[in-house]
Order: structure tokens, then sequence, then C-alpha cells
């Protein structure tokens, strides 16, 4: 009969050293991510909202487990801010949080409720003083307030912040109300600008139309009417009751 041949392997001693040695860097690399603590949170992008009113709203402290941390359940919370438009929250491997946001637009400051309303026709209570936006001195009914508050929102930006003060001024004769959407703008530069809801994009103008006041003189530019020239009457005409007009305006712009 043939004998069996017994093959003995030996123990590679040092592969399992290597399999341990590696099993063991993953653990600890695992654990490691897993317990990380968060050592920074860096907010970008704000200019409204404070760092402070952030971490408050998210609820994080230094030390709490990165890994832990719902980005997801992060972004939402932050989102409930009305004055958020966009948020994305990402961990970095040195254990910092980055939290990108994009603000709304702050369009002025409501006297009557104390609040600020925002471009996406939202009203919000800001803890810190907005400089640079206009504020709108008198109660105005809320349905004209959002429709004011839609057209500001497609005005150029930069136009808004020429502006002081709105007043909501309905055009009334004679106990008629003529037009119930007419407002009173005051402008930093000492003019004043009669507008309505229909013709608020041609506010987006108002530099080019001053520029043709070759005087620099000062007064009241009328946008609420249907006519294709703007009516402008300085204040010394308006006294006098006298009647002024300045070029017309560009077809795009009425």
């Amino acid at each position: 009969m043939d004998k069996k041949v017994v093959v003995k392997r030996k123990l590679n001693v040092k592969g399992l050293i290597v399999i341990l040695l590696t099993l063991y860097l993953l653990i600890m690399v695992i654990y490691y991510f897993f317990t990380m603590p968060l050592k920074n949170i860096d907010i970008i992008g704000n200019n409204v909202l404070t760092d402070e009113q952030i971490i408050k709203q998210v609820n994080l402290e230094k030390n709490t487990s990165l890994f832990l941390i719902n980005t997801y359940l992060t972004e939402k919370k932050i989102k409930e801010l009305p004055i958020t438009k966009n948020v994305k929250v990402k961990k970095k491997l040195n254990g910092t949080l980055n939290i990108y946001i994009e603000e709304e637009n702050v369009l002025f400051y409501e006297a009557s409720n104390q609040k600020y309303a925002l471009t996406n026709n939202k009203e919000m209570i800001i803890e810190n003083d907005i400089l640079g936006i206009p504020t709108l001195i008198n109660y105005t009914p809320s349905d004209i307030l959002n429709n004011l508050i839609i057209k500001m929102s497609k005005t150029n930006y930069d136009i808004i912040s020429l502006i002081s003060e709105i007043e909501y001024s309905p055009d009334i004769k004679n106990g008629i109300t003529i037009d119930e959407n007419r407002f009173i703008l005051r402008m930093n530069d000492g003019n004043r600008v009669l507008i309505n809801i229909a013709n608020f994009a041609k506010l987006n103008s108002y530099k080019e139309l001053y520029m043709k006041i070759d005087d620099g003189s000062l007064g009241t530019f009328y946008l609420d009417g249907n006519r294709n020239n703007i009516l402008f009457r300085t204040y010394e005409a308006e006294k006098n009751n006298e009647v002024g007009d300045i070029n017309e305006l560009p077809n795009d712009a009425s």
C-alpha cells in the first residue's frame, strides 16, 4: 500500500503579525474618527447673522464628537433662520466643521413692527443694527407691503442703498383713492421719488435720471404715472407750482 505523505505547513508568523498590525491600525483609525472631538467651527459668508447666533441655532459645543454631527440636520436647523438662503456644512479631518452660508438681502426696516423685511418676503427681528438700508416709517397694509417687497427684491441692491426712508403715501383726492399703491422715497442725496408698485422697475434708472439734471438741483422725481417722460420738479418749482420735465426714459426701463 502507498503511504500517505503528510505535508506540514509552518505558521507564517511574520505574515500573521502584519495582518494583526493592519487590523489594529484600522481599528485605531476608525476609533479615532468616531471619537474625534469638534475643535473648531468656521462660518463663512454670514454678514447679518453673527457666529454666536448660528452656533446657538445648531446647539454645537466643542468636544462634541465630530462623527456624530449630522450635517443634514445641521443645515436644516440653520435654514430655519428666515435670512438663510443657502447653507452647506462640511466636516474636515482636522476636527473643524465648516459652515458656508448665503444670506437673503435685507430690504428695509419696518418701524411699525420693528422687523426687517427680506428678499424672500419674510420678516425677521435682527439683534444687530444694519446700516445702509432704508426705513419704512409708517404702517402699510399687508397685501401692499408684500407687493412692495416683491418689487424691491427685483431692484438693484445698490439703488436700495441710496434710499433713506420709505413712506406709504396713497394718492387720495377729494376723499377718493386714486392710487393706493403709491410710496414716497426719500433719497440720501436729498431728492424725493414718488413711485407706485406698477412702476417700481423704473427706480433702477435713478442714477441715470439724476445725471440728466444739469445743474444738480434737488427735487422730486414722479415715477408714479403712465407717462413716457419722467416728470422732475425742483423743490423751488414745487413751491411756486411750476412744472418741468427731463428726457424720456429708455424703453427697457419703462
